[in-house]
């Protein structure tokens, strides 16, 4: 499912482009967190550098594929709804989460994502839907309340 988006006149896949930006960026760590991401397609490519990894996904059936598949370091599957709080502040080295932030219309949960993070740790992330930019800019900037304009809602609501 994944590794059928391929775009015009490209001749890496989606999923292509995700393995291979993980793999150069070389992440390593004490603790890798994967939020939203299914049974773990992209945590598996790094997980070894890590000493455990959880990974948070609310389907059932992606967690449950997840733990049949893992392998090597301790690993933790976590249903759960990312989008509210999981972990302790300054307590992850690495945060992933690929194809998941263009599903929300005003994803403030990216600041409580900023917050697990240990000094000097890793937030990587896909924006799919590039009306979400702004945003999230405003949101990274620690802005008080960020405002979505109604002309733009229709084009953040993407899914």
């Amino acid at each position: 499912m994944f590794e059928n988006y391929i775009f015009e006149n490209q001749d890496e896949s989606l999923e292509q482009i995700e393995i291979r930006i993980l793999r150069s960026l070389k992440l390593k760590g004490e603790i890798l967190a994967d939020l939203g991401g299914g049974y773990g397609r992209l945590s598996s490519i790094i997980n070894n550098d890590f000493d455990k990894v959880y990974l948070v996904d609310y389907s059932k059936a992606n967690l449950t594929k997840f733990q049949k598949m893992k392998k090597g370091k301790s690993t933790c599957a976590i249903r759960a709804d990312f989008t509210k709080p999981l972990f302790k502040n300054n307590s992850i080295d690495v945060i992933i989460s690929f194809r998941t932030v263009h599903h929300y219309d005003n994803p403030v949960f990216i600041k409580e994502w900023i917050n697990y993070l240990k000094p000097g740790g890793t937030l990587l992330f896909n924006i799919d839907n590039l009306m979400n930019i702004t945003i999230i800019y405003d949101i990274i900037k620690n802005k008080d309340k960020v405002e979505i304009p109604p002309s733009r809602m229709k084009y953040c609501l993407v899914d």
